[in-house]
């Protein structure tokens, strides 16, 4: 009799909770999957070209070629990248657009969900008055979700910025002749990152979402003024890419950026950009 209760307990009771675990345990599968080595199989090379038109506005409105490179290595516990972009118009009203930008990172898993990460962010807009801006430094990131679908993780860094400013200023002398001076504003502090990052890939699409916050923790000179402000920047990324073959797809890309102190006289803070191309992945 006793040995019947002991049976009858353990299918009445431990029989559903260790279902129930399992169960748990399925759904726990389906938003996080600890990151893996890759086998030998799979390919840790990537590298990929883009090349289309942007529409720019906010600081300035035009459309430009756009072009991109990037090439990265990927075996499931380290992952490095490096993206190249440029954006360039040329009229015969002279230079229109002369953007530049490359992106060196390196992301190492220590477990537990969370990732060190290295970056040095460069980047030349000189029609906006920026002849350079690079940041470089370190953080860290924890995934919030992660499997072959879904990826979703923050992260904060501390850099070091170097960064400058320069433009034009026309006027007249006492007698009226015309006077040009270059003004030029040189930066180096230091930045906290804090950043966002969402992904979804199928067999068929891409979408990817990054937003970035990057406050200086010293206040700068506003190039304008000469006033000591709160220098801080907000920018936020957003793109698809639709997949057209095993190896080409077109991407539609829109960025959006906010700046607390303007880089040229009458210029806004505020810079968006949408982006249309077509890329190539070897």
């Amino acid at each position: 009799m006793k040995s019947f209760s002991t049976a009858l307990f353990l299918a009445v009771v431990c029989a559903p909770t260790m279902h129930a675990a399992e169960i748990i345990a399925e759904d726990s599968l389906l938003f996080y999957k600890e990151p893996m080595r890759k086998t030998d199989d799979q390919s840790p090379f990537g590298f990929a070209v883009e090349y289309g038109q942007n529409k720019a506005a906010g600081k300035s409105e035009y459309t430009a070629r756009s072009g991109k490179a990037s090439i990265g290595y990927d075996n499931g516990l380290d992952e490095f990248y490096l993206d190249v972009d440029a954006n360039y118009l040329k009229t015969s009203n002279g230079l229109v657009d002369d953007k530049r930008h490359a992106y060196l990172g390196y992301d190492r898993y220590l477990g537990s969900r969370l990732w060190l990460f290295l970056l040095n962010d460069w980047e030349s807009n000189k029609i906006a008055g920026l002849n350079y801006t690079q940041l470089s430094g370190a953080g860290i990131k924890v995934d919030l979700l992660r499997n072959s679908t879904l990826k979703w993780n923050v992260g904060v860094a501390y850099l070091k910025r170097a960064k400058q400013t320069q433009f034009t200023i026309s006027s007249l002398d006492e007698n009226g002749n015309a006077l040009s001076e270059i003004k030029r504003t040189t930066e180096d502090d230091k930045v906290i990152s804090a950043r966002l990052k969402f992904t979804v890939t199928t067999e068929q699409t891409r979408f990817s979402l990054i937003s970035l916050y990057q406050p200086s923790m010293t206040k700068n000179q506003d190039p304008m003024t000469g006033d000591l402000q709160n220098d801080y920047s907000w920018s936020s990324e957003a793109s698809i890419a639709y997949n057209l073959s095993k190896k080409v797809y077109a991407k539609l890309s829109y960025d959006y950026r906010f700046e607390s102190l303007r880089t040229a006289p009458g210029s806004p803070r505020t810079d968006e950009m949408t982006t249309v191309r077509l890329g190539y992945e070897f």
